[in-house]
């Protein structure tokens, strides 16, 4: 919908539709929807047109469109891990798979995605270093104290906003 209130689109796909995201050149939305009880990520053109389903039984949360538009980044099942996609969803590639709820991904403008887990016993921040190509190289790196969960990154990607838990 514009500013105003006004041209509005609703979200196709399933119910429950939820967590849209605009591609970087505003000419697409990422969302997730319930399918059969479960959520997807569904890709659709802002201005409703195109509705496609890239995910099928990923349990899905958070999509997030890379800086360039290419890939979409997303958690996925009941104890969430990280994966990657290409933007029309013919790729999808497992980044994390261990005991620990890796959640909520969030591009970073130097294509690392920066993450929610609770890797040391407490909701915090993460960064994820990828380098897709001839090999993959998936490093870990904590952003240290933070102790903080909900995230969002500023325009340029160069910051980003976060809720910090307390008190635990």
């Amino acid at each position: 919908m514009n500013t105003d209130g006004s041209n509005v689109v609703a979200l196709g796909g399933g119910a429950d539709a939820q967590q849209p995201a605009f591609s970087p050149d505003g000419k697409r939305i990422v969302y997730v929807a319930g399918v059969n009880g479960v959520l997807d990520v569904f890709v659709m053109n802002a201005n409703g047109t195109g509705l496609t389903q890239l995910t099928k039984g990923y349990a899905a949360q958070h999509p997030t469109w890379s800086p360039d538009g290419a890939g979409i980044a997303f958690s996925g099942g009941a104890s969430p891990e990280l994966y990657v996609m290409t933007a029309n969803g013919e790729t999808i590639t497992r980044l994390t798979n261990d005991t620990y709820r890796d959640e909520s991904p969030t591009w970073a403008a130097d294509g690392t995605l920066i993450f929610a887990s609770d890797r040391e016993g407490r909701p915090g921040l993460y960064r994820l270093s990828l380098a897709l190509g001839g090999g993959r190289n998936v490093k870990i790196l904590p952003i240290s104290g933070t102790g903080a969960n909900d995230k969002m990154p500023a325009a340029g990607r160069t910051k980003i906003a976060f809720a910090q838990v307390t008190g635990r």
